[in-house]
């Protein structure tokens, strides 16, 4: 939440929005309406008070459903989506209604310094103003009544409210392909498999991994920082995200042709498929009489020294 995106003309006033994007969802915040509800005003007497008190009770407005609407609309006319239960007032914590006037009447007992938790975040918040005289509180609770923006100039009443919102702070990695190509691992399949003319590296899962983790470890990092940032423990996650990003196209095994299978990374050149079929009809032969393998040393030097060159170091 750090601009305001829109500005929205409600009932003669302008309610800023601002956006949040977090927790996988987004927010509008507005500016609260703050509107006296007239219907709610009443003078009580105060009968917990050790002195004789009066008040003059009356509900504000912080938000209502009409003002989401409103805010909604404008919003879609300036190509922003959003639900009405995603468009809030600002989250405040604490308020306090106080008094702008040069010369107060004495009957008027308002406490200017008095704040209200609102951890609650109600549309509407109790308000009162302590008054000596029960008379005088009839007639302010008259005048409200009658003509509350008279009142209400007259009276200056103003509200505050304070908020506890999160800092923000970010850092932007940007991995280029040189990032890329410094890792140990793809220098490694560049060199061995340079002379592929497929023009496709196949890859297992754990050594996608691995390149992972190795571009993670070794690339040279062009980041943008905000003055707060603290390191975060990200490693993990970012790993997942290159491995996601890398993986790109899944084939079966079973579907490689001769040609591509030239072109699959084995970190161990035994574990390929073929190679090890190769390598056991050549080192073994089977004995049907006694129902035993019997292995060929002399063979599987053979093999090994005749398949060197294929063995990633």
């Amino acid at each position: 939440m750090e601009q305001i995106i829109i500005s929205v003309e409600y009932h003669g006033r302008r309610l800023n929005v601002w956006k949040e994007d977090a927790f996988g969802y987004t927010r509008y915040f507005v500016t609260p309406i703050c509107v006296m509800d007239t219907n709610s005003v009443k003078c009580v007497k105060d009968k917990y008070s050790n002195v004789d008190r009066f008040a003059f009770s009356f509900y504000v407005k912080v938000w209502d459903s009409d003002a989401a609407k409103a805010v909604q609309l404008k919003l879609k006319q300036k190509g922003f989506k959003a639900e009405a239960s995603d468009i809030i007032p600002l989250p405040m914590q604490i308020v306090k209604l106080s008094i702008n006037h040069a010369i107060l009447s004495p009957e008027v007992q308002l406490d200017n310094n008095k704040w209200k938790p609102h951890q609650g975040q109600q549309n509407r918040i109790l308000f009162e103003i302590g008054l000596k005289n029960e008379t005088f509180c009839n007639e302010m609770v008259s005048d409200a009544k009658e003509d509350p923006q008279t009142f209400l100039d007259a009276l200056n009443l103003y509200f505050k409210f304070t908020m506890v919102v999160s800092q923000q702070s970010s850092r932007n990695l940007n991995i280029t392909g040189k990032s890329v190509a410094n890792s140990k691992l793809f220098t490694n399949l560049a060199n061995s498999y340079s002379n592929q003319t497929t023009g496709f590296m196949f890859l297992q899962s754990d050594d996608v991994k691995d390149l992972s983790r190795d571009i993670y470890n070794t690339f040279t990092i062009s980041d943008e920082v905000s003055g707060d940032y603290v390191e975060p423990e990200k490693e993990n996650q970012i790993i997942l995200e290159l491995f996601n990003e890398i993986k790109g196209q899944q084939i079966l095994s079973s579907d490689l042709t001769k040609d591509e299978w030239n072109s699959v990374f084995w970190d161990d050149i035994y574990s390929r498929p073929d190679i090890q079929t190769e390598y056991f009809n050549e080192t073994l032969t089977y004995d049907s009489d006694t129902k035993h393998f019997k292995y060929n040393e002399t063979k599987d030097k053979e093999f090994r020294e005749r398949n060197e060159h294929r063995i990633t170091n």
